[in-house]
């Protein structure tokens, strides 16, 4: 999607960070729009008339009580229809992912570690200095 005056689009972008009671229309602009720059969206919807602008969002996220079509199109679909659930949701996920980055570095530095003394401890010794447990 191509605008007539991109360059009012990045004003209205800069100081807009909630779109509310909009139209399903505006929403896929928006969205578009920010797409366009390179822009990481996440949008809530729950009709029919939302179900492009899910798709096209990065996380779509649509209520419990939404219609079918929109839940198929979501990402995330939020069944007590509380936005203090999408809050929590995000605050266990990037707690998860942290903790799984975490145990990857430790498991990586344990490894090369590993490796590094039984090579050493092979050449110097002249067998390895670990045995199979």
């Amino acid at each position: 999607m191509d605008f007539a005056d991109y360059e009012k689009f990045k004003k209205v972008n800069k100081w807009m960070k909630v779109m509310a009671r909009c139209s399903a229309e505006d929403k896929f602009v928006f969205i578009a729009g920010i797409k366009q720059r390179g822009g990481t969206i996440a949008m809530t919807g729950d009709s029919i008339g939302d179900v492009e602008a899910l798709k096209k969002a990065d996380v779509g996220l649509c209520m419990g009580t939404g219609c079918d079509v929109a839940k198929d199109a979501s990402d995330l679909i939020i069944d007590d229809n509380n936005f203090d659930s999408i809050y929590k949701a995000i605050k266990w996920g990037r707690a998860l992912f942290d903790n799984v980055r975490k145990f990857i570095v430790f498991q990586m530095t344990m490894n090369l570690s590993i490796c590094f003394f039984t090579i050493v401890g092979g050449l110097t010794l002249g067998r390895p200095p670990l045995n199979i447990v």
